[in-house]
């Protein structure tokens, strides 16, 4: 049994919601107040899909993401389970109803044992002490019953709970006006004053490691919306690439509101008002997912005159991009001790810093990212994505078996990764050989390998191909053709065989 140290990184569990497109507001509020409970949900994403039908955009961004829990809301889960299992393997798929949401709380395995945004509330609280001179103010915002703006404040700035004792937060602003003006009057006080809000309170500790290469950071946003749901989900997603440090430098705006000089005035206001924490972008973009380009462009030239002569010298308009920022929000990283024996990995893992003193024990997410000793993947397990994989990863491990109502171990975004649900849980699991996942996902995609006394290993194939991750890529699916190759040619024929 050799001891290894380990490269592990401790987060919350990622989510992804699905809402249908044509969803009322209550849907999309009932979204908001979802990720307004969980820690981490400032992070998650929030994807527009059609009710009964899939899309390639949906796929490419769940496999892209690949989310620990995905729900759904307004649409019709049958057929979204399946897809969602085939496109990112989470550990589960839910509805997203309005009883889940205020049943949250309750420790069961329904509820996945989410950390909640309460435990990050007390712990702010507990801290605030040994953070004089910077702590931020915790400002709610309470919009009245039936404001036309509830679904902007609810992505700007969250859903909080009712009645919260007064030394958890420090103001209490009702947002009574149906004004647009107003509304951006609010973020700017935000920026001005250095607030948090209840949103971020959900990313309490919580640093971010961004794989956005294709994205970059979040540049000065202007979010045009015509239609609530997909122009609010977008601004959503795009905020996601932001820290909680400071008011995110992005912005949802009522196209109908666009022409108002007021407004446009107030907007100038905004985005100058982030330049005393020496944010010194010389540019702005637009963009919408349902307003037409020639609408934006239209906003833009307006815009664009209303800052002449200030440091803000280009507004370009930007059509929303297929990729969506791929954030991985975290509390640490650490090295930490692991045994090896064979292909059996033991684990204690390690647990989140922010809450180790709360009585209440729930569940967190553990990245296995590397071998210190090789500064490589664990056993070299660079997987690639596919319902085979998740379900090797998930099978017995000898001598012992355990089985967990949610699956113990997954493949993320950089890594295999643990969901861990008890503060001393040791856990075991098999790391399967190359070999066996390369051939588990040809079955998988229709071919039968024959093994002879010629062929007694894959290991060789797999080198030459640069490793797992790529011989699967090359021998499965749409990238296929090696494998094509190979049953056209007569020589080959009698080894490789098609269902």
């Amino acid at each position: 049994m050799a001891q290894r140290l380990l490269n592990v990184r401790v987060r919350p569990p990622r989510v992804a919601v699905l809402i249908n497109r044509h969803s009322a507001e209550a849907d999309l509020l009932l979204a908001f107040q979802f990720f307004s409970k969980i820690w981490g949900g400032r992070f998650g994403q929030l994807l527009p899909v059609e009710p009964n039908a899939s899309d390639p955009l949906t796929e490419f961004r769940l496999a892209r993401s690949r989310p620990e829990f995905v729900y759904g809301v307004g649409v019709d889960d049958a057929c979204w389970q399946k897809l969602v299992n085939q496109c990112c393997q989470p550990r589960a798929y839910d509805n997203l109803s309005e009883p889940y949401v205020h049943e949250i709380a309750a420790a069961s395995p329904r509820s996945k044992d989410y950390y909640l945004v309460d435990h990050a509330l007390i712990h702010l609280s507990q801290t605030r002490d040994q953070n004089k001179g910077r702590n931020r103010a915790l400002r709610l915002v309470n919009p009245s019953t039936g404001s036309a703006h509830s679904a902007y404040l609810g992505a700007m700035f969250g859903v909080h709970h009712q009645n919260l004792r007064k030394e958890l937060f420090d103001i209490e602003s009702p947002f009574t006006s149906s004004s647009t003006t107003e509304f951006i009057e609010l973020a700017i006080e935000f920026v001005k004053e250095w607030q948090q809000c209840w949103i971020d309170v959900t990313g309490h500790r919580l640093n971010l490691n961004p794989l956005m290469s294709e994205i970059g950071p979040l540049a000065p946003t202007v979010v045009l919306v015509g239609s609530k749901v997909p122009d609010l989900a977008l601004f959503w997603n795009l905020r996601g690439a932001s820290d909680t440090l400071h008011s995110p430098w992005i912005i949802p705006i009522p196209v109908e509101s666009v022409n108002d000089d007021s407004v446009i005035q107030k907007l100038k206001e905004w985005l100058l008002a982030f330049r005393k924490y020496g944010r010194l972008s010389n540019y702005c973009q637009v963009t919408s997912q349902t307003v037409e380009a020639a609408g934006c462009r239209h906003f833009v030239d307006q815009f664009r005159d209303a800052l002449s002569g200030t440091p803000i010298e280009f507004v370009d308009f930007q059509p929303p991009r297929n990729r969506l920022p791929l954030v991985v929000p975290f509390e640490y990283e650490t090295a930490w001790p692991a045994e090896l024996s064979g292909r059996r990995l033991t684990i204690l893992p390690p647990k989140p810093k922010a809450f180790e003193e709360l009585s209440t024990s729930r569940a967190w997410t553990v990245d296995l990212l590397k071998d210190l000793k090789t500064n490589r993947a664990v056993k070299e397990l660079q997987l690639p994505p596919s319902p085979v994989v998740f379900e090797l990863l998930n099978g017995p491990c000898p001598p012992g078996f355990v089985h967990t109502i949610i699956p113990r171990a997954g493949d993320g975004v950089d890594s295999i990764n643990l969901r861990v649900a008890g503060s001393d849980e040791v856990v075991n699991i098999f790391l399967p050989p190359a070999e066996e996942i390369l051939e588990e996902i040809l079955h998988e995609y229709g071919y039968v390998p024959v093994h002879d006394e010629k062929r007694t290993s894959y290991s060789p194939v797999i080198k030459r191909f640069g490793g797992l991750y790529l011989a699967a890529s090359d021998l499965s699916g749409q990238f296929g053709t090696v494998l094509n190759s190979l049953l056209n040619d007569t020589n080959q024929g009698d080894r490789i065989f098609t269902r």
